[in-house]
């Protein structure tokens, strides 16, 4: 296990964007697509949920500088009733086995929300997206301890990726934690 993530890397994939669950929205929370200024929230929510990565504004414009004037259809964020931004995912896209896949990336969640379904509604958000953008299928990768994230990624028909030695031990690790 790495002490700098927390768990072992896992890959995940949804081979087809056909059909996942959707959710509704309530209690005043909406969805908005990434404008101008919108890094400093998207690094506010980052900070509060992620223990493990240290995040500041290199980092930001590291993963997304190459593709900065497309984060306003590629990054978005989950806002409550008050407008404050409280979740924030990014429908990316690599290539996986050598094809073209939509990337479920830097998904977050405010601590001070979790545990009420809203991560839900982030993922939702972001396959909609990557299926609005015509990707067939999907991928991410997060890590064996985040118990709830891999849950979420389930319900959505995301399985783990098993086709190598490491990721085997990864996903085994996952269920040792869910034991």
């Amino acid at each position: 296990m790495s002490q700098k993530t927390g768990g072992s890397k896992i890959l995940m994939v949804l081979n087809d964007l056909k059909d996942f669950p959707l959710f509704d929205y309530s209690d005043g929370y909406h969805w908005k697509w990434y404008s101008k200024g919108d890094e400093i929230s998207w690094l506010n929510i980052q900070t509060a949920s992620e223990p493990f990565i240290k995040m500041n504004e290199e980092l930001y414009i590291k993963e997304f500088q190459k593709m900065y004037d497309d984060l306003c259809m590629r990054q978005g964020f989950l806002l409550n009733g008050q407008n404050e931004y409280v979740g924030t995912g990014t429908a990316w896209f690599d290539q996986y086995k050598f094809k073209e896949f939509g990337r479920v990336h830097w998904i977050a969640l405010n601590p001070s929300e979790q545990g009420r379904g809203l991560s839900k509604l982030i993922v939702q958000e972001t396959l909609l997206k990557l299926k609005e953008l015509r990707y067939k299928s999907s991928y991410l990768y997060t890590s064996s301890n985040r118990i709830a994230a891999i849950k979420t990624y389930l319900s959505f028909g995301f399985l783990p990726d098993l086709t190598t030695e490491e990721y085997l031990v990864a996903w085994d690790e996952y269920l040792e934690h869910v034991k």
